[in-house]
């Protein structure tokens, strides 16, 4: 029996990752989205200002960010639940269905502490975001 929980849980964890990745852009400012197409439509070279990331804004992204996580978690969570299954009703021998399901659980464990650590550091870097534009007095 193959047991692919481990790749099942990590593509789980990179498309955590991927949601992750333009979170704040999408939340400051749509407009800006118009100010690049139109700067870069004019010119070779595309310089802009990003828009200062308010409080509301910070909070909001960080719920969100939150969110994604437990969703994927619980997407974690229900994988360990499929081969948990797959392990019953395929296995026999107790001692290794034991074994499979400690397995099956130590990649859970890993996976979900990825999942909040991808998390954590986003968050502390949303956080940094609004604290060196606070420092810089915007």
């Amino acid at each position: 029996m193959n047991l692919n929980y481990d790749e099942k849980m990590s593509d789980c964890v990179e498309s955590f990752r991927k949601k992750l990745v333009g979170i704040e852009i999408i939340q400051w400012n749509k407009n800006l989205v118009k100010q690049v197409e139109q700067t870069s439509s004019e010119n070779d070279f595309t310089k802009f200002t990003a828009p200062v990331l308010t409080n509301e804004a910070r909070d909001e992204i960080l719920k969100k960010i939150e969110k994604f996580s437990e969703e994927f978690k619980i997407a974690i969570r229900k994988i360990r639940q499929d081969f948990n299954k797959v392990a019953d009703d395929t296995i026999k021998q107790k001692d290794i269905l034991k074994a499979t399901k400690q397995k099956i659980q130590l990649k859970t464990d890993f996976y979900t502490q990825k999942v909040e650590q991808i998390a954590e550091e986003k968050s502390k870097h949303i956080i940094k975001m609004g604290f060196n534009a606070h420092k810089r007095g915007l």
